[in-house]
């Protein structure tokens, strides 16, 4: 009894470490185009590349839309106003 109490503290310590990630929030909203209503959303969060850039900030529709990019070592590359690229 006393080692399934053990294994099972053990699994819910390790579990939060598992589990913990960036909170990222979505804004759900109808948006009408001339074809009719569409269902589109706005977010935030990070994407990191495989290089090892990141992007901090708004996504909209899938696609960077403000926010920051960084090489590698942490340096600000460039931004992203309105979902415009600037250098």
């Amino acid at each position: 009894m006393k080692h399934l109490l053990i294994i099972l503290i053990s699994i819910l310590l390790l579990s939060s470490f598992l589990t913990s990630c960036e909170k990222n929030e979505e804004i759900l909203y109808r948006w009408e185009t001339s074809s009719g209503w569409e269902w589109k959303y706005y977010a935030q969060g990070t994407y990191t590349f495989s290089d090892g850039r990141k992007f901090k900030g708004k996504w909209k529709d899938g696609k960077p839309w403000n926010g920051t990019v960084y090489d590698k070592d942490g340096n600000v590359t460039s931004k992203y106003v309105n979902g415009e690229l600037h250098k």
